[in-house]
């Protein structure tokens, strides 16, 4: 019976242990944060490549075909990279020449080669790309063009030369001439000659025949007594623009004096301009020409402005052959 004051003791003796040891722990300091990991700044250079290095394409001398190449361009890098390429040779041009391009993304522009009046031989070109602030910039892609001889005619069952078909070449040729000048534009068949109220033009024709807006290419003859060439040429971006649609406030964009006619001697201008309207659509307008006398002789075109991006290379390649004759 004298046992049991002695349990009760020691059951409050160990109670009161426990409650020591939860109060002990609960007064210890909470375990430390683990130090942040540290972040490595995002690399935002971007870095250029192209994954066609060379352009290979081979004709026979009389051959019209215009044959058309792909080139891929990367930002393998970060950032956001500008791009842009340019060609070094007349036979070959391009579309969609310039860009932006996000890490690891890829734009595609397509090259077209002609041997369209060149003799059997082989040529070379480069076009190169370059990337505003890239690493690997620029990047140039050699193209070569071979040109073989055509082979000699055979002769029919008469014994005479065998007739060959003679494929439709890929222009078509407008001529102008009076008592002060005489010249010759080449222009892509895919356009269709079309009446249209420009003022001053000799000859209008656009690219599609259902529509006057989409790419119209012309000439224009004007006078120039008292005025420059830039107000010679500012008139006739408003009028070409007018008629493709936009609204008739140019803006000189880009001018250039240092080229010359088809015949590599006639001094010749380039000028570029756009005309930007919240009340229409964006319209570039680019011109060529030369002057003679008290006369401008000038081939203009015109289309919005993401379609003028993409024919800028065909209207300067079409431009480019306004040759005076005498």
């Amino acid at each position: 019976m004298m046992k049991r004051p002695c349990s009760l003791l020691k059951t409050i003796l160990f109670s009161f242990l426990i409650l020591s040891m939860v109060a002990v722990a609960a007064c210890e300091a909470p375990a430390a944060e683990p130090e942040p990991v540290a972040q490595k700044p995002e690399d935002t250079t971007p870095l250029l490549t192209v994954d066609t290095p060379t352009i290979l394409q081979q004709f026979t001398a009389g051959d019209s075909n215009t044959r058309t190449e792909s080139i891929n361009v990367h930002n393998d890098g970060g950032g956001v990279m500008i791009w842009a390429a340019s060609e070094s040779q007349p036979w070959m041009w391009m579309e969609d020449t310039s860009g932006e391009l996000e890490r690891g993304t890829m734009n595609t522009f397509k090259v077209y080669i002609s041997p369209s009046s060149l003799a059997a031989g082989t040529y070379t070109g480069d076009i190169t790309i370059e990337g505003v602030g890239a690493q690997g910039s620029p990047q140039v892609v050699k193209v070569t063009m071979l040109i073989k001889p055509a082979p000699a005619p055979t002769t029919d069952t008469g014994g005479g030369p065998a007739r060959k078909a003679v494929p439709p070449p890929p222009w078509e040729y407008y001529q102008y001439k009076n008592d002060n000048y005489n010249f010759v534009l080449k222009y892509p068949t895919s356009y269709a000659t079309k009446q249209l109220p420009v003022s001053s033009a000799t000859f209008v024709a656009v690219a599609s025949a259902s529509s006057n807006k989409a790419d119209t290419i012309m000439i224009i003859v004007t006078g120039s007594y008292g005025v420059t060439t830039d107000d010679v040429m500012a008139e006739a971006a408003k009028s070409a623009i007018r008629v493709a649609g936009g609204r008739a406030n140019p803006k000189l964009v880009s001018s250039d004096n240092t080229t010359t006619l088809a015949d590599g001697v006639t001094p010749a201008f380039e000028y570029v301009y756009d005309s930007r309207s919240a009340a229409s659509p964006p319209y570039e307008f680019y011109a060529f020409g030369f002057q003679k006398g008290s006369r401008y002789i000038i081939f203009g075109a015109t289309g919005t402005l993401d379609y003028a991006a993409t024919r800028m290379q065909t209207w300067k390649e079409t431009g480019h052959t306004l040759e005076l004759v005498d």
